[in-house]
């Protein structure tokens, strides 16, 4: 399998190497997630708001970690990553 190379774009610094997707594992990817669908729309809505609940406060917990990892993949400044992820939340 292919390897994805992340850089920071600011130093060029070689930030990690990931397994790069080929056309068959996104399609694979695709199919599972369509498969998984009918069973989350079938989840009760109080589960679905838990499961969204759960994924902020993940997030929340993690905003500093993930705005640095953020920046230095994009170059963008740490303020502008923060306020991307506020974003989110």
């Amino acid at each position: 399998m292919n390897q994805l190379s992340i850089h920071n774009p600011a130093t060029g610094a070689l930030i990690t190497q990931l397994p790069a997707d080929d056309a068959a594992s996104v399609a694979t990817k695709a199919a599972v997630a369509r498969m998984a669908q009918p069973r989350w729309a079938a989840a009760p809505m109080a589960h679905r708001k838990d499961c969204i609940s759960r994924f902020r406060e993940a997030i929340v917990a993690q905003l500093d970690s993930l705005a640095a990892t953020m920046t230095a993949e994009t170059g963008k400044p740490i303020k502008m990553s923060r306020n991307e992820l506020n974003g989110l939340l």
